[in-house]
């Protein structure tokens, strides 16, 4: 019998229905790891965000 159903890998986490794409949610996940402050953590974010589009 073949499942019809899906759901994602973010299901019942933090991540769910996050607005971000992955990269950046790969992003906030280690600079967290690395213990950073959010104002660390929002400007490396937006600095690799920059970083990504040249």
């Amino acid at each position: 019998m073949k499942c019809s159903s899906a759901c994602s890998i973010f299901e019942n986490t933090i991540f769910f229905n996050a607005k971000l794409e992955i990269t950046r949610l790969q992003d906030l996940v280690y600079f967290w790891s690395m213990d950073k402050n959010q104002t660390k953590v929002k400007h490396e974010i937006e600095f690799n965000a920059q970083k990504k589009c040249l």
